[in-house]
């Protein structure tokens, strides 16, 4: 995993220009992230924050998206590693003329100080030998809209502003601009020598820059910040480097700046090769509320959990009593699906897009993840005020009243709405855990009318939902698809793990959507389209996560062992993986993906004790 070091031989082979999504690593300061390749290059780092233009796309146009490259012109391999726990990344390449190592992160900001607002530091550092260095600074601001023109200023700063922002290249390797918007430069380095190159950003009037002083106060900072929120972490079960690199990965999706979790941290990665279900998952989607505020609080993440639980009830005041299925960071829903023509898309698969239409669909299993998250937070120890007592209660008359409803489902699947089975069973969740908040006395209500309702959407989950023909619940009233969501029904208490229908459930889902450990979502078609489908990273955590609840302790930790072998080197989990070549598909670091890993170890850890 990302704890330990990962030696990769420089293959000429590569498709140099557009890498596989499974050589990325990412840093990020929390409100912002990059995603770096093998080759030293960012290719993504959207600024100020993780859902704005990306300044630096090359990962989604070669040519017209910008990159910052910091490594040897030529290498014989490269060694990555985390220092341990945080997310400050180490790359030692290996050259005929000695060994660098490239120390990449985005620095935590100084709350005591004055200082940019995002600031990126890349410290380069000749541990053998007298290794070249050279980089390629080619921003390309507004979504490869604008190529800067480089004023002559003070050596080794570069300055590209508009309005009120401004971007700066310090570098204390020597470069020169030329006229297609491009910095360049190299040096050779004595064996000990460090020398430094520090994106700045900010969007005052008056940038505050580091200065030429040394950038080792900000990494310590930063090492302290993320050493400090591992250390929290209360997990102590066998697969610790995997849930806390998870851990870190769904930090980082954590946007500090309002304590909502974005759901990836990039836009339009297909989920097929070549295809075009290209989406922008850089918001909020509130059916991960559940998932994550489980994760948080399993490892002891109390304060992010509160953080993530009370950004949820600000950011549904104005929609309530509905439910949107995502929100912005800052909790807008004004987000409008545009394409970004400019841009080619990963590997050509277009269209690129910014903001996400879904935003307008009804799904209904959201009800249940924010009700289900509020007893989680409430249960933890935490408190509700007033006004969140009355939106949950509120929230829990709409799945009351709207559960007979077709809906868009949790994929967002094309086509008319249906009366999807987890959806059904979602709202059942959302009236037993709005029950079990007035029971406990937490909200004031009488809970007879919601715990008669419940009784009613569970009689129709199973009479509607169930298959006689398959032995199985299906993924739709009435339909014969199955639905790898359904392995999620035992942790909501609708039907036990061990349940004759549930075993039978999860084999019938084995033998149709298995590959290896991993699972698809549904079969081919299903979801209207003809394009090929993946297997869904969180759908084989939850297959792993339902044996441990059933007993088969066994089998649970051998599928789970089966997919940690199969995540990337760097640690990174992204949407879905190509069945065939492993390849990463889809959005990432994906946080639904992480949350499953996590809650897929603490039910092995909780089945064994």
């Amino acid at each position: 995993m990302a704890a330990d070091a990962l030696m990769v031989q420089a293959d000429p082979s590569l498709d140099a220009a557009y890498p596989p999504l499974g050589s990325y690593a990412v840093i990020g300061d929390t409100a912002t992230l990059a995603l770096i390749s093998q080759a030293g290059s960012i290719d993504w780092l959207c600024l100020p924050n993780i859902d704005d233009a990306a300044c630096l796309g090359r990962l989604l146009d070669h040519h017209r998206g910008g990159h910052f490259t910091v490594a040897p012109p030529r290498f014989r391999s490269v060694e990555r590693t985390y220092r341990d726990h945080t997310a400050i990344l180490e790359s030692r390449y290996e050259t005929g003329e000695g060994v660098v190592t490239v120390t990449d992160l985005m620095a935590i900001p100084d709350r005591h100080g004055l200082g940019p607002e995002r600031w990126l530091i890349r410290r380069i550092r000749a541990e053998r030998g007298t290794p070249t260095i050279r980089f390629t600074y080619a921003p390309r601001p507004e979504n490869g809209k604008t190529v800067p023109q480089w004023r002559d200023g003070a050596t080794g700063v570069w300055r590209w502003r508009t309005g009120k922002r401004a971007l700066t290249l310090l570098s204390d390797v020597p470069g020169a601009p030329s006229a297609d918007g491009t910095v360049e430069g190299e040096c050779r380095l004595e064996e000990g020598e460090e020398r430094q190159l520090r994106l700045a950003f900010t969007s005052h009037d008056v940038l505050a820059l580091p200065g030429t002083k040394s950038v080792t106060p900000a990494i310590e900072r930063t090492e302290r910040f993320w050493r400090a929120y591992a250390s929290r972490s209360t997990y102590r079960g066998p697969y610790r480097d995997a849930v806390a690199h998870s851990a870190t990965m769904i930090r980082l999706l954590t946007f500090s700046l309002s304590g909502a979790i974005l759901a990836a941290g990039t836009t339009s990665l297909p989920e097929a090769p070549g295809g075009t279900r290209n989406w922008d998952y850089r918001y909020c989607w509130l059916r991960d509320a559940s998932f994550l505020i489980r994760a948080y609080l399993g490892l002891g993440y109390h304060d992010e959990a509160q953080a993530f639980f009370t950004w949820i009830m600000h950011a549904t005041r104005l929609t309530a009593p509905e439910l949107r299925p995502c929100y912005s960071g800052y909790g807008r829903t004004d987000i409008k699906e545009r394409r970004i023509d400019r841009f080619e898309g990963y590997r050509g698969a277009g269209p690129v897009r910014d903001g996400n239409g879904a935003v307008s669909q009804r799904q209904l299993d959201v009800y249940g993840s924010v009700l289900q998250a509020a007893l989680l937070f409430a249960e933890a120890g935490g408190r509700l005020e007033r006004s969140e007592q009355r939106r949950l209660r509120r929230f829990a008359q709409v799945a009351r009243e709207q559960w007979t409803l077709p809906d868009k489902g949790i994929w967002e699947m094309r086509g008319p709405p249906r009366h999807y089975t987890y959806g059904k069973a979602m709202c059942w969740s959302a009236l037993t855990a709005y029950t079990a908040l007035v029971r406990r006395g937490t909200i004031r209500d009488d809970p007879a009318p919601y715990e008669a309702e419940a009784d009613r959407i569970r009689g129709a989950v199973f009479r509607h939902g169930w298959s006689e023909e398959r032995q199985a619940f299906t993924g739709a009233f009435g339909a014969d698809f199955l639905d790898a969501s359904l392995l999620l029904l035992p942790r909501f208490g609708i039907f036990e793990a061990d349940d004759p229908r549930m075993v039978s459930t999860r084999q019938a889902i084995d033998a149709e959507l298995r590959r290896g450990p991993h699972l698809r979502r549904y079969a081919r078609g299903v979801d209207g389209g003809g394009e090929p489908e993946g297997t869904f990273w969180a759908c084989g955590f939850w297959a792993v996560e339902g044996l441990a609840r059933a007993g088969e302790h066994e089998e649970a930790r051998s599928r789970f062992e089966a997919l940690l072998a199969d995540v990337p080197p760097t640690g990174i989990i992204s949407e879905e993986r190509d069945p065939d070549t492993g390849a990463l598909l889809g959005n990432l670091p994906q946080a639904f993906s992480h949350a499953a890993l996590i809650n897929a170890a603490l039910a092995i850890e909780e089945a064994s004790s």
